[in-house]
C-alpha cells in the first residue's frame, strides 16, 4: 500500500487523478531536492559513458514519490507535501507493470529509499544504474520512509505511474465547503473511493502523550 500528500492548488491535478486513476512523474529536475542524482565516478568509467548516463538520468528518467503503509497520516508530510494540511493525502497501489513481460515492455523500477550520509560512487553502469543512484537520499529525508518508482526511456511521451485509487483522505485545514465539492465529485464518480475530512485526532503529530 502506497500513500502520498500533496497540494489541492491546482484541483485539476486531483481530478486527473481520480478520473485516470494514474500520477504524474516528474523528471529529475522537477523533484524538490537539488541534490536529486549527484554521484562520483570511479576512474574506471570513461568520459563517454559518463555524458550518456548522466543525459539519460536527467532527460529521460522519471520518478514517482510515495511513502510507505502507516498506520496513521503523518503531520510532518501533511505539513510539507500537504500544503500545511490545506491539501490531501492519496491511498492506493500501483498497478503498472514492474516487471518485463513478453513483449518486453519497459518496466518501472520500485526501490525503497536507503538514507545515506555518503554521495554513491559509480564503479560500473549496468541496466540497474539509474535506479540505484536514485535510491540514495540525504538522512535529512529519512522520516519520509520513500519508496520510488522510476522508469528511464528514451525522449518522447511521458510515462504515468498507473495506480488503483483507494482513498483520498483531506487536511484539517481544508474548509468544509471546499471537502464538500470535492467529495461529491468523487463520489459522483467513483463510489468505492474512500473520502474522509480528517481531523486533529486522526494525524500522527509525533507527540507520546497523544
Amino acid at each position: 500500500m502506497c500513500f502520498k500528500y500533496m497540494s489541492l492548488r491546482n484541483p485539476e491535478r486531483l481530478l486527473e487523478i481520480v478520473y485516470r486513476h494514474q500520477l504524474y512523474a516528474p523528471t529529475i529536475n522537477e523533484l524538490n531536492d537539488i541534490k536529486e542524482g549527484y554521484v562520483r565516478f570511479s576512474s574506471t568509467i570513461s568520459n563517454d559513458d559518463k555524458k550518456t548516463l548522466l543525459r539519460r538520468l536527467y532527460n529521460e528518467t522519471y520518478v514517482v514519490s510515495t511513502t510507505c503503509e502507516t498506520k496513521s497520516f503523518n503531520g510532518h508530510m501533511f505539513a510539507i507535501y500537504g500544503d500545511c494540511h490545506k491539501g490531501c493525502c492519496l491511498k492506493f497501489y500501483v498497478t503498472s507493470l514492474l516487471k518485463t513481460n513478453i513483449r518486453c515492455d519497459v518496466p518501472w523500477i520500485e526501490k525503497k529509499v536507503d538514507y545515506d550520509s555518503k554521495i554513491k560512487e559509480i564503479s560500473k553502469i549496468d541496466d540497474d544504474t539509474i535506479a540505484d543512484i536514485l535510491k540514495i537520499k540525504s538522512k535529512q529525508w529519512k522520516d519520509e520512509s520513500e519508496i520510488r518508482y522510476i522508469k528511464t526511456i528514451d525522449k518522447g511521451k511521458r510515462p504515468y505511474l498507473k495506480i488503483k485509487l483507494l482513498g483520498i483522505y483531506f487536511g484539517v485545514k481544508v474548509s468544509k465547503r471546499v471537502f464538500n465539492m470535492y467529495n461529491a465529485f468523487i463520489k459522483g464518480f467513483d463510489k468505492n473511493i474512500d473520502v474522509k475530512h480528517l481531523t486533529n485526532k486522526d494525524i500522527d503529530f509525533g507527540f507520546e502523550d497523544e
